[in-house]
């Protein structure tokens, strides 16, 4: 969004703020109120007969005009507060800050009519008053990006302080993008490119380099898998995530396609848990490494595939299928039968269907 801006805005104060140097309203002259723009807009106020300079006046931004009144935010962009008075000029004029809205507005299409690598090499990581705000993509020159806006090679990682919460970094060197969540060097999230696969989305918090959560590259008609673990270089060694509880420890989550003994899903800890997707059971480490899992206590006695639910009133209700579209026959498995309405065991060589007497 670019300010307000009107020819001839300008006028001397008829009433001065009160107190005169923090009050945030003043009156204009009768009637001249109305030569401003629509708020909000940067005003510079100064005292008659002089040049306007940093240590005699004062840059605020008007955000409302009620007929010749101005409500105005003081010391705007760090200019000194000074004292009000009645005779000062209050005038609406290009501010640095108007000009960076400008900027930042257009820079999006200036990006299809400059020519790319037009302004020079790569740029360098650095501090925030040493990184090339210049865009060598699309050849636009350093004062076409705004100051929130950050390029450099590398990661910004315990390097390059943001301009401000929320800042943005790209790093050329993976094509990854960087979130500022704080004001130091140390707090960051990665949208790609460093500290994890590309695609990837981490977290890094306190310069000491943790990702709570890593979405790992895809490949061809790869699913998203969700990654987690105290990572030095952000790199993860299993399919884990790690659960902490509050007052309780914590355990590690792993996700597996089938039994995990047979998967060869290794534990961590004894009370690591897995998830089996393909048979919707649960099953709970007696040890760590592979080959020592067990079905969940609410498991017990079920094989994992038939496995079915407790409804809200206590009712078992086992896994359904219409006959056309039956499991495969398992001795001593159970499933109801949608089609004949009638519930059918694994007998002794087929699937056996359980009559009324």
């Amino acid at each position: 969004m670019v300010d307000d801006l009107a020819d001839f805005a300008a006028s001397t104060v008829a009433v001065a703020p009160s107190p005169q140097i923090t009050g945030r309203s003043l009156v204009v002259q009768s009637g001249e109120g109305a030569y401003y723009p629509t708020p909000p807009f940067d005003v510079t106020m100064s005292p008659p007969g002089v040049k306007s300079t940093w240590s005699n006046s004062e840059l605020g931004v008007c955000t409302n005009v009620s007929g010749d009144t101005l409500t105005i935010t003081r010391g705007a962009y760090g200019s000194n507060l000074q004292v009000i008075a009645v005779g000062w000029t209050v005038e609406n004029n290009i501010t640095k800050n108007l000009l960076m809205q400008i900027l930042a507005a257009v820079a999006p299409l200036a990006t299809s009519v400059v020519g790319p690598d037009s302004f020079g090499a790569s740029p360098v990581v650095g501090t925030s008053s040493s990184v090339a705000r210049e865009d060598h993509n699309h050849g636009l020159p350093d004062a076409a990006l705004p100051p929130w806006y950050q390029i450099g090679t590398g990661s910004p990682v315990g390097v390059v302080v943001p301009y401000a919460i929320y800042a943005l970094y790209r790093d050329d060197a993976t094509d990854g993008t960087f979130i500022a969540t704080g004001t130091t060097d140390a707090d960051w999230l990665s949208l790609g490119g460093n500290n994890g696969a590309n695609g990837g989305l981490s977290f890094i918090t306190g310069g000491a380099g943790f990702a709570s959560v890593i979405l790992a590259a895809l490949g061809a008609g790869e699913q998203a898998q969700l990654l987690s673990g105290v990572a030095s270089g952000f790199t993860v060694t299993d399919n884990y995530i790690t659960v902490t509880i509050t007052g309780m420890g914590s355990f590690n989550l792993f996700i597996s396609a089938g039994d995990p003994n047979t998967t060869s899903i290794s534990a961590i800890a004894a009370g690591d848990w897995c998830v089996d997707v393909t048979n919707f059971a649960q099953w709970v480490a007696q040890s760590s490494g592979t080959g020592d899992w067990s079905l969940a206590s609410g498991w017990k006695g079920l094989n994992a595939f038939y496995a079915g639910s407790t409804g809200a009133a206590g009712v078992f209700l086992p896994m359904q299928h219409a006959t056309s579209g039956a499991p495969a026959y398992v001795e001593g498995g159970m499933y109801y039968d949608t089609t004949l309405h009638k519930l059918r065991i694994g007998g002794l060589s087929a699937w056996e269907t359980v009559t009324s007497v």
